[in-house]
């Protein structure tokens, strides 16, 4: 009966509160346990969003996996099985692309394209956090309110917040006798203390939100360089090839102008295959993105033969 009365004491509200009252002495609590809940949800209910394996035509999780158990693979044999796992799973899938060339460019770049909105929603949930704390903070004024703080506490000021008030009205109930049952109202100004710890923690919250929207950007623009640029892809792709490899080349030793590394570059790889080698490199190592690019491009120069072979066996069969 209690927890009843409780409830309809935080459900129904007095004649002379205002949203404010109603912010500060009830829902302030609740939005900031609204704020946990969100952020942990998806931690213990139902899967993380995932990249759909189904129509990318990759499994990019498993290719971590893979990648891992070629990092941790104690002898020569058990690493080589790995990569060629790595190398058979990203054959099926260029041989899957190139069969669909006549595809649009956004299937054709549909890993990264989808990383990269992903990326940009990321930046702009935290850019509407950022703005609706920011208008909370700052009397409903869109304004920096971070540097305001720091400029008033140097100036020995103590920042002020509407949403926050130090003082108020505190309303009571005397009874006294022959009087009504529920006493007498008394209003007198008391001192609201836990707004002092609200408004740290928001102000906490606003500075958490600016590094996270930075953080954002800086990754955003990060990701769109590597993945938009094709001198960056070249240049990167060719770093982690052996060099062994490329000097085996009847060409210059940077292989600038070798058609068979274009080929393979921007044919074989395209925007999407170069992209998940970076994934590789970033969540294992750089030696195993060495290893799977250099197996990627002795596989692809096999392939290459045996196709010129075939062509050459057409032709001269045709003559």
């Amino acid at each position: 009966m209690d927890l009843v009365d409780i409830v309809k004491g935080i459900v129904n509200t007095r004649k002379d509160d205002d949203i404010n009252d109603r912010f500060n002495h009830s829902y302030t609590a609740m939005v900031l346990v609204l704020f946990a809940v969100v952020v942990t949800t998806e931690n213990y209910v139902g899967n993380p969003i995932k990249s759909n394996n189904e129509t990318s035509g990759i499994n990019l999780q498993n290719i971590v996996e893979i990648g891992e158990k070629y990092h941790e693979a104690e002898t020569n044999e058990n690493r080589d099985e790995q990569i060629k796992l790595i190398t058979r799973h990203f054959n099926r899938y260029f041989g899957l692309k190139q069969r669909c060339k006549s595809g649009s460019i956004i299937w054709k770049k549909s890993l990264s394209v989808t990383y990269l909105a992903t990326k940009m929603l990321y930046f702009l949930n935290a850019l509407a956090q950022f703005i609706i704390t920011d208008l909370l903070l700052s009397n409903g004024n869109l304004s920096v309110y971070g540097v305001t703080l720091v400029r008033d506490l140097l100036s020995g000021r103590t920042p002020e917040s509407i949403f926050f008030p130090r003082q108020t009205l505190c309303d009571f109930y005397v009874r006294e006798l022959g009087l009504e049952i529920i006493g007498t109202r008394h209003t007198v100004q008391c001192v609201l203390s836990i707004n002092l710890f609200l408004q740290a923690i928001f102000s906490f919250y606003w500075f958490w939100l600016l590094l996270v929207l930075l953080y954002n950007l800086s990754n955003t623009f990060h990701w769109m360089v590597h993945l938009c640029s094709k001198s960056n892809s070249r240049s990167y792709v060719l770093k982690h090839i052996r060099q062994e490899l490329l000097l085996n080349s009847s060409l210059d030793k940077c292989c600038r102008n070798d058609p068979q590394i274009n080929k393979f570059i921007d044919q074989y790889l395209q925007t999407d295959g170069i992209f998940v080698l970076r994934l590789i490199s970033r969540n294992i190592s750089d030696i195993v993105m060495t290893d799977l690019t250099s197996a990627l491009y002795e596989n692809f120069k096999i392939m290459e033969s045996v196709s010129n072979l075939e062509s050459s066996f057409s032709f001269a069969k045709n003559v």
